[in-house]
């Protein structure tokens, strides 16, 4: 399993009510399984990794055609907004998982997005991070027994780039229309709960 996908598994470790349905499967892989073959101990890591990202590729296809059938979810065209997105989705599912593991989780995703608005990301890395917990979010919001809310938005089988072709803003520029000092992960979370405490009491009234 790579580096990513390990980071990935920390945030799978649910509420009391799946813990004990965890504990049964933990020696399974949680990212896109690889079939089981005698010669898998021959294998070199690069084979591996490429039949990894293809299984990835298949999972995101099938769950951007199911998407297409009802034209609910907006297709992301670039890693931004796949960050941005399932910052998101954990902050707003936080409750069903260990703190530790969504602040770790949410952290690494700002750093995504400040690297993609600095011009340092390496897109292509960024691409099977986000897309390898993109299946695993989607697949466990997909379970009704855990009431999580679903993903917004899908993430397509093809790599992306870090920000919109026509995109121009800087870090200064994302961190100005947020009104915030500096464009962190503290400062994207900290932006996240006013808007969603605004949504709220806007609802109350």
């Amino acid at each position: 399993m790579s580096r990513a996908n390990e980071m990935n598994d920390s945030i799978l470790h649910s509420d009391a009510r799946v813990r004990a349905r965890r504990e049964v499967a933990s020696s399974r892989a949680m990212a896109p399984k690889k079939p089981s073959h005698a010669s898998d101990g021959k294998k070199s890591a690069k084979a591996q990794l490429k039949e990894q990202r293809e299984q990835i590729k298949h999972q995101l296809g099938a769950i951007e055609t199911a998407a297409g059938s009802d034209g609910a979810s907006r297709t992301i065209d670039n890693l931004f907004d796949a960050a941005l997105g399932l910052d998101l989705w954990l902050v707003e599912n936080k409750k069903s998982f260990p703190a530790d593991a969504v602040r770790q989780k949410c952290e690494r995703l700002g750093e995504i997005m400040k690297q993609a608005t600095s011009g340092t990301l390496n897109a292509e890395e960024a691409y099977w991070e986000l897309a390898g917990l993109y299946i695993i979010v989607h697949r466990e919001a997909s379970k009704e027994e855990l009431k999580l809310s679903k993903p917004v938005f899908v993430l397509p089988n093809r790599l992306l780039p870090a920000l919109p072709a026509d995109d121009l803003l800087s870090a200064a520029d994302v961190a100005e229309a947020l009104g915030v000092d500096e464009l962190t992960e503290q400062a994207l979370t900290a932006k996240i709960l006013e808007l969603e405490a605004e949504r709220a009491r806007a609802k109350e009234t």
